[in-house]
């Protein structure tokens, strides 16, 4: 008998030329989640922060997506493992 799978991400999409993320949508609560987004070539390094609150005090949650020196990659995805609260 196989194990459980585990759960997916849930995906929000970064916009990058609209300054958009997750076309406007509230961001997945209570669940794992991803953020994921074109990337130029000239870019090495994409960082996600959410705050706690608006003044930006207290980072809530942090990921980091860096190019690799063999990297070709035209997206990158970085899994968010601190699930937001519902409110």
């Amino acid at each position: 008998m196989m194990p459980p799978a585990e759960a997916q991400y849930a995906t929000v999409v970064h916009d990058p030329g609209r300054s958009l993320l997750n076309e406007g949508q509230a961001l997945p609560a209570e669940e794992k989640w991803s953020v994921t987004g074109p990337v130029a070539s000239s870019i090495g390094l994409v960082e996600v922060r959410v705050y706690e609150d608006a003044a930006m005090k207290r980072p809530f949650a942090t990921g980091m997506w860096e190019r690799s020196n063999w990297s070709s990659a035209v997206s990158y995805n970085i899994p968010m493992d601190q699930l937001l609260r519902g409110n």
